[in-house]
């Protein structure tokens, strides 16, 4: 299913607006919660999800892979220790 950027701002404002009604109502998020919010939004916006942990991307690695800030700096962790070769 295609959607427009007008559907697709307007589902991204019902999400918002979701999830400050339950806020106001004392609603304690869930990591869980907190992450399917973010994956939709990500979804929505059309980027792609890291392939380490389904967090929004913010990078890629040389194989043009993404991955969020987290995964690519244990990815760089892992490239400079010789005992993981």
């Amino acid at each position: 299913m295609d959607l427009n950027e007008e559907d697709t701002q307007m589902i991204i404002g019902a999400l918002d607006s979701l999830g400050v009604t339950l806020a106001d109502h004392g609603h304690k998020w869930t990591d869980g919660e907190r992450e399917i919010y973010e994956r939709s939004l990500s979804v929505l916006r059309g980027e792609r999800p890291c392939e380490g942990c389904g967090k929004p991307s913010t990078t890629s690695d040389s194989e043009g892979i993404p991955l969020c800030d987290d995964c690519a700096k244990a990815c760089d962790e892992d490239e400079s220790d010789p005992s993981l070769s």
